[in-house]
């Protein structure tokens, strides 16, 4: 009794969300305390003229029928404490909870079809983990199997393979080309995924970075091609010039056009007068 009591500790309640483990591990309990028994069939019944021997072996799978029964009571929150605390038996007590918590046939039909159509519909999002998407896709499976579906580990790989997303296209080929589905199982394919999935962080890791330092060169290089652009814009036009001396030189040069060369003669005139020679001293 202490041992099942060290492994009660350790399980969680049932508290509504988490029907299917607490059911699998209460079973695994059940199992290691010979009580599966009691539990999935019940008390036999004890007829008058029973020997004793027959007595005896009755009180033993009395005794289990109590210990099964205190371990569902001790694993359970309030809310279903008090739906099976008027229960006579184990069995009795385990029937309420599996059909609160399952429903008869007819919802498990109805419930298993739903599920079943969401098997079909999955797919991988582009951005969404392997451990995380093969975690849903067992969690998927778990209900299918509570609610009767029978799936195969080879059914549940290539589902899998089959609802990736693209960055795992080629890895998928190679494993159909290696011809190893047959024998290939969940953990194994999950293990590879994860491998790939690894790399294709680290190359992405270095493609952003590349991006940003590419982003930063530019943002430094922005000032200096600005200039150079407002250079080009500018070139022919002499630097730091005056505005005003350079319509008067386009003046000149106009009338000097106009005027032929009388307008230059007229200036090497002026600039020669008052000049006086040294030898006719004119």
């Amino acid at each position: 009794m202490n041992g099942t009591n060290g492994i009660l500790n350790s399980l969680p309640t049932l508290d509504g969300k988490n029907w299917i483990r607490w059911k699998k591990q209460m079973q695994s309990l059940f199992g290691f305390d010979e009580t599966l028994e009691v539990v999935t069939c019940g008390i036999p019944m004890l007829g008058a003229d029973a020997t004793e021997a027959r007595k005896t072996s009755h009180n033993e799978v009395k005794k289990k029928d109590c210990k099964a029964a205190y371990c569902i009571q001790t694993a359970v929150d309030s809310a279903n404490f008090d739906r099976i605390s008027y229960a006579e038996s184990t069995k009795e007590a385990w029937d309420i909870l599996v059909k609160y918590y399952e429903g008869g046939e007819k919802f498990k039909v109805v419930k298993l079809q739903t599920l079943c159509r969401q098997y079909e519909l999955l797919s991988m999002g582009e951005d969404e983990k392997v451990a995380e998407y093969v975690s849903k896709v067992q969690k998927l499976v778990h209900l299918m199997k509570g609610c009767g579906e029978t799936l195969t580990d080879k059914m549940i790989v290539e589902n899998v393979m089959r609802t990736l997303n693209s960055h795992f296209d080629h890895v998928i080929v190679a494993i159909q080309e290696s011809n190893k589905v047959e024998d290939l199982k969940l953990e194994d394919l999950v293990g590879l995924l994860e491998a790939h999935e690894i790399r294709i962080v680290e190359r992405k890791g270095v493609h952003d970075s590349i991006r940003a330092l590419q982003a930063q060169s530019s943002k430094k290089n922005g000032g200096s091609n600005k200039f150079k652009g407002k250079f080009k814009k500018n070139q022919g036009k002499k630097p730091w010039s005056n505005p005003h001396k350079q319509k008067d030189e386009d003046r000149t040069s106009e009338s000097s056009k106009v005027g032929g060369g009388n307008f230059r003669k007229d200036k090497e005139d002026k600039k020669g007068k008052g000049v006086q020679c040294y030898n006719c001293e004119k």
